[in-house]
């Protein structure tokens, strides 16, 4: 049996009774701090460019070698695992810098002269951390032999073994970042000199695709430079040729790119994609400057502007690929109404349990106070009825 829209209300209605059962539970259920409990500082080497950042930002000479600590306390009562591992500075599709070797591996360009992981000594470790206590991370950094324009980023990725929660939290910038599971990034950037090295973003090409289910026009930006790309503005269109009703629009600013690194930015296409050949314009604006000869979607002035027109063709075959794939999930069978009800009538019975098992309690709590005090008062007037009876025969009342 399909879900209907009744089910639809009854998913509401179990959503809402947990929340009620959670925090039912909260009254009779004592609380506990939940964290990490694992410090991540960086110690500064002699090279480093400036002492006030929160990251390592190295520059020397050729072949000069540079030491970077990362000081891991344990600051829990139990003793913990960690991995460390450097990894080269990359850029998601979401346009933020990212530091993950397997992202690295697909979205690097041929540009690329030297990455992180190359010029340091110690790329992995494991390192076990008592209780309490402190542990380092310790690698070298080898400068190329040859000078470099430019500079070559990455990152020092901590992260605690065996976490069972996870927790998403993401600075997609320079500097010290936390994403899943408490995955702490202190970033690395190496140079020779303060040489500045200006962007230069270009258009690979546009294609069509389907991640997670959702059918996409993916137009490939490349940053072919040694340096990061800031401030980018992206606006693009894609409209079918044969209809030009249905044309679809995206855009999106603030985003930033690593050095010699690429992404694909995503125009969003219905569930139902029509085929046909589709055309495809794109504007990209980067490096904001309030003198700028250009101005972006979002109004902002911009030193470097960049254009793209291009065709990306769905075939007809692609797009009954692309609908059948997402009619697999949205058709596949439902839960039968009466599971739904059963849950709704498991959950309001443990509410009640546990709502009467607080009043129980609050009323055991308030007989056992009322004796104490009972207990507390007999004691106080019987010596004074004992002592008004004198030798008439005293009796305890």
């Amino acid at each position: 049996m399909r879900m209907t829209n009744g089910i639809g209300r009854a998913s509401a209605i179990v959503a809402s009774c947990v929340a009620a059962l959670l925090v039912a539970g909260a009254l009779c259920v004592p609380a506990h701090a939940a964290g990490f409990g694992l410090s991540v500082n960086p110690v500064l080497p002699q090279e480093q460019r400036s002492t006030t950042t929160s990251y390592f930002d190295v520059a020397a000479a050729p072949g000069r070698v540079s030491t970077l600590k990362v000081d891991l306390v344990n600051k829990t009562s139990k003793a913990m695992k960690v991995s460390a591992a450097v990894v080269p500075a990359s850029t998601s599709d979401s346009g933020s810098v990212a530091y993950d070797a397997t992202s690295a591996a697909t979205t690097s360009v041929a540009s690329t002269a030297h990455k992180l992981p190359d010029l340091v000594s110690v790329k992995n470790q494991t390192l076990q951390i008592p209780a309490n206590s402190t542990r380092i991370f310790t690698t070298k950094l080898t400068m190329p032999a040859q000078s470099f324009e430019g500079v070559v980023a990455g990152g020092i990725v901590v992260e605690q073994l065996g976490q069972n929660a996870e927790k998403t939290s993401h600075n997609g910038g320079v500097g010290i970042g936390i994403s899943s599971k408490y995955r702490y990034v202190i970033a690395v950037l190496a140079r020779n000199s303060e040489k500045t090295v200006t962007s230069d973003l270009s258009f690979g090409k546009a294609s069509a695709r389907q991640v997670s289910k959702k059918n996409q026009i993916a137009l490939k930006l490349e940053n072919a430079r040694p340096t990061f790309l800031n401030q980018l503005e992206v606006s693009a269109t894609a409209t079918l040729a044969s209809d030009s009703s249905k044309s679809y629009k995206q855009s999106a600013s603030g985003m930033q790119m690593a050095p010699n690194s690429s992404f694909s930015y995503a125009i969003s296409l219905p569930d139902d994609v029509s085929p046909g050949t589709y055309d495809v314009s794109a504007a990209a604006y980067y490096v904001q400057d309030s003198k700028g000869p250009y101005t972006g979607a979002d109004a902002q002035k911009y030193k470097y502007r960049k254009t793209f027109k291009g065709k990306v063709t769905v075939s007809a075959a692609t797009a009954k690929k692309f609908s059948d794939s997402i009619s697999s999930v949205r058709d596949a069978p439902g839960i039968a109404w009466w599971v739904y009800v059963i849950v709704i009538v498991v959950l309001l019975l443990l509410i009640l349990l546990v709502l009467a098992y607080v009043v129980y309690r609050r009323k055991q709590l308030e007989m056992k106070r009322l004796r104490t005090q009972l207990a507390n008062a007999q004691g106080e007037v019987a010596p004074r009825i004992i002592a008004r009876t004198g030798r008439g025969g005293a009796h305890r009342v």
